[in-house]
């Protein structure tokens, strides 16, 4: 989820540090949604985080839950992650 239109994006091709940014990212989306940390707590986090492939990541929490919300009622999954391996 990404600070500019559109709000969900796909990324490929990221360096292992880009996809290790992209996880602790998800992990800390999950932890406001599931409500282990607060809205703040998670706005701070992440506001000052550099952009990954040209986008900031998105801070507002009210957003990322609202995407989330909309990605469930539409069966859509919140991330994933394609390895490479077989």
């Amino acid at each position: 989820m990404v600070d500019s239109p559109p709000r969900y994006l796909i990324l490929e091709d990221l360096s292992r540090r880009e996809l290790s940014r992209a996880g602790r990212y998800g992990d800390l989306v999950a932890k406001l949604d599931r409500g282990r940390i607060t809205p703040a707590v998670f706005r701070r986090r992440v506001r000052s985080w550099r952009p990954i492939a040209g986008y900031s990541f998105l801070s507002n929490s009210d957003a990322v839950l609202a995407l989330i919300e909309q990605r469930r009622a539409n069966d859509r999954e919140i991330f994933y992650y394609d390895s490479g391996r077989s």
